[in-house]
């Protein structure tokens, strides 16, 4: 669908990454919260780096 550029593909593309970032901001503000954001940090940028 999104090679395609369909409308439902782009759709679900922007869902799916209102999605991601919301679930990643809820991650940080909790550890924040809870002073581990080093840590956090370090377990989050590795993996998404590849």
């Amino acid at each position: 669908l999104f090679n395609m550029e369909e409308i439902l593909g782009l759709r679900l593309v922007s869902c799916h990454n209102i999605y991601f970032y919301n679930n990643l901001l809820k991650s940080i503000r909790l550890a924040i919260s809870e002073n581990r954001m080093e840590e956090f940090s370090l377990s989050q940028v590795s993996p998404r780096a590849h």
